[in-house]
C-alpha cells in the first residue's frame, strides 16, 4: 500500500498544476471567440450600407408637396 500512495501523489500533483492552464485556455478561447463574433457583427453593419441604395429625401419631399 505504500507504494501505492506513491505513485498517485506526483500524478496528483501534475493534474492540479495542469489544471490552470487548461481552464487558462478555455476562458482564452471563449474570449477570442466573442471577440470575432463582434468583429463580424460591426462588419456586417459597415457593409450593410454600401447594399443599400441611396435615397434623396429632398426631391422625394418636394414630390409629396405637389
Amino acid at each position: 500500500m505504500a507504494n501505492n500512495s506513491k505513485v498517485e501523489f506526483p500524478t496528483e500533483i501534475i493534474l492540479s498544476l495542469a489544471t490552470a492552464p487548461v481552464l487558462i485556455g478555455i476562458l482564452s478561447l471563449e474570449a477570442i471567440a466573442s471577440g470575432l463574433q463582434a468583429a463580424g457583427i460591426s462588419s456586417e453593419e459597415v457593409f450593410r450600407g454600401d447594399r443599400l441604395p441611396i435615397l434623396h429625401l429632398s426631391s422625394m419631399r418636394q414630390r409629396v408637396d405637389r
